[in-house]
């Protein structure tokens, strides 16, 4: 597969966007990438509010057939049930860019500035650029260089799960940023969308905490 060039002009239009929409949303009790507000999926509101910035979208789900009324590509994952870092794999696999800027569909507050923000970052010293605000990091909104995915892969063929091991291999940029950490973990959650800009039902591993002290991000 061709890929351009890497982005040189931090233009979006040379970055694919990565639509993670496979989670088992366990919390949620219900899959999360078919909520609709005001009769909206998730996936439409974000596509709406920034994807004009961009030529090539991708959504990754475990079907890899979940959205066919939205006329976006869709691929299924290559490592089944493998959580954000399964999608990640296959999303790179598919992309046509060199840089991907990786989102969940359950976070609908993404704007256009984090996005613009991140993109402007892009240099040929990193492979990952990662947001982080009063001490945490947000991998799901973050851009992924598709170098990144023989490193997925062989993490996953190792048995990890865990995306925090992207960024023990890879040279990473951990981008201060404005707050882009609002999700949604709950039903009640769904109500505040448009509110708030970070929810206190986000739960974080403790693997993550410590990860992230041990990198001195604890901005606060």
């Amino acid at each position: 597969m061709g890929l351009n060039k890497s982005v040189s002009s931090n233009n979006p239009s040379e970055v694919t966007v990565i639509i993670l929409a496979g989670g088992k949303s366990s919390r949620f009790g219900a899959d999360k990438s078919m909520l609709r507000i005001d009769n909206e999926l998730l996936i439409e509101r974000s596509i709406r509010q920034w994807g004009d910035l961009f030529t090539e979208i991708i959504i990754v789900s475990d079907t890899g057939e979940k959205f066919p009324l939205l006329n976006i590509a869709e691929v299924k994952d290559i490592f089944p049930q493998r959580g954000p870092l399964g999608g990640i794999h296959a999303g790179l696999n598919s992309a046509h860019n060199s840089w991907c800027i990786v989102v969940a569909c359950d976070m609908p507050s993404i704007d256009r500035q984090i996005i613009t923000d991140l993109i402007a970052a892009v240099s040929h010293n990193v492979k990952v650029i990662l947001p982080h605000h009063n001490g945490r990091i947000e991998p799901l909104c973050a851009l992924y260089h598709r170098d990144c995915l023989s490193v997925c892969e062989e993490l996953l063929l190792a048995g990890s799960d865990c995306i925090l091991d992207i960024y023990e291999i890879v040279p990473t940029l951990y981008l201060k940023t404005h707050n882009c950490f609002f999700n949604i973990n709950f039903p009640e959650d769904a109500s505040d969308i448009g509110n708030k800009n970070e929810n206190e039902s986000r739960i974080y591993k403790h693997r993550l905490n410590i990860f992230c002290n041990r990198k001195g991000l604890d901005d606060r």
